[in-house]
């Protein structure tokens, strides 16, 4: 239950102050209260051990009622969760806890994430095809405007989940366009979804696409321009042209923390193969495709990275197995996912090689 997320981001699930309580266990309580007496060398009875959980009503302990600073502060501050306050990453309150207990950033990740935890989990890994898309998406487009009278482009769609969470979460039309998934089995899962009267699949190449100039408010893609706008005049050519005045363009996909390629760690060499890391790069190294094209530029290290991958290692899906030892073996050290928003400016003294 996402209620028994504390503030600071421990399971109070598995607290046994909670577990004594709602199983009126006095053999836990008087074996928790001899615990917590000598760890706090305090006298703590067994009396005490009472408490539904951090974020519900009901009784709590009197450490969690009065003095936990973490509870306190939160409550001041009427966020939800600790990852929902701006100043996580640099906290001293949480940080010795979360350097401590890793589940405890991956509960806060997953609790800020409010609009991606509300989608079916199994419906959700059957059509991964990378790190957790609409979890990606809903970091995306946080500070994006999308309104219901607006035409979206889901440039290179796959299974058509970031569609879904588009139709669902805003209202938009969405035009899912994909190369390798065709647009019948889309559209039998929009059926499914029950989007299918705002989201039109579209089995075409982002090479070339079908689409007027000036057609579309928005374009936005997960996981997938790398494959095709890692160069100098894909934005300009294919995606410039169909968006309107001030359209908004908003991409998320895998990259570097820093340029790699020529200098590859001996320990990542046998998973990273020639072709990925022509199309994975630094934030520094993709800002001139965007930075002459894009007013509002906003371009950034995304939060969800270990949680979208760990989503997607989760499931049984063969190439998901196979990126299990990658990712594990980076250990957060040189891969990241990278957040690019911005709408469309004016041309600013572009020059385009031949």
């Amino acid at each position: 239950m996402k209620d028994m997320i504390a503030y600071c981001g421990l399971d109070c699930g598995k607290c046994d102050a909670y577990l004594a309580t709602i199983n009126n266990d006095q053999a836990l309580r008087e074996k928790t209260a001899e615990l917590w007496t000598k760890l706090n060398q305090a006298p703590i009875l067994p009396e005490h051990i009472n408490c539904e959980g951090c974020r519900v009503d009901g009784v709590k302990t009197v450490y969690c009622d009065s003095l936990c600073g973490i509870r306190q502060c939160a409550l001041n501050k009427k966020v939800t969760t600790c990852g929902d306050c701006p100043e996580l990453n640099h906290c001293q309150k949480i940080g010795a806890l979360i350097a401590n207990n890793p589940d405890v950033m991956n509960n806060l990740q997953r609790m800020s994430f409010k609009r991606t935890e509300k989608y079916n989990k199994d419906f959700l890994k059957a059509n991964m095809m990378g790190p957790n898309s609409v979890m990606m998406l809903e970091e995306l487009l946080e500070n994006v405007s999308l309104k219901p009278d607006m035409r979206v482009l889901d440039l290179g769609c796959g299974n058509g989940l970031t569609s879904v969470f588009l139709a669902k979460e805003y209202g938009v039309k969405v035009f899912a366009l994909d190369l390798w998934v065709s647009a019948t089995d889309n559209y039998r899962r929009f059926q499914e979804a029950g989007v299918e009267n705002l989201v039109i699949p579209i089995h075409a190449d982002a090479l070339d696409m079908p689409f007027a100039n000036e057609y579309f408010d928005a374009v936005v893609s997960v996981d997938a321009y790398h494959y095709v706008g890692n160069n100098d005049t894909f934005f300009h050519e294919k995606v410039r042209p169909i968006l309107k005045k001030n359209g908004i363009a908003a991409f998320a996909f895998p990259g570097m923390k820093y340029e790699i390629k020529d200098n590859i760690p001996s320990e990542m060499k046998p998973y990273w193969e020639a072709e990925a890391l022509e199309m994975w790069h630094s934030i520094e190294w993709w800002r001139p495709k965007f930075e002459k094209e894009l007013n509002q530029l906003n371009m950034w290290e995304m939060r969800c990275f270990q949680q979208a991958w760990d989503d997607w290692l989760s499931t049984d899906n063969p190439y998901a197995v196979g990126d299990r030892g990658m990712i594990r073996t980076d250990n957060g050290r040189y891969m990241n996912l990278i957040g690019i928003t911005g709408t469309l400016g004016e041309r600013k003294n572009m020059y385009y090689p031949c």
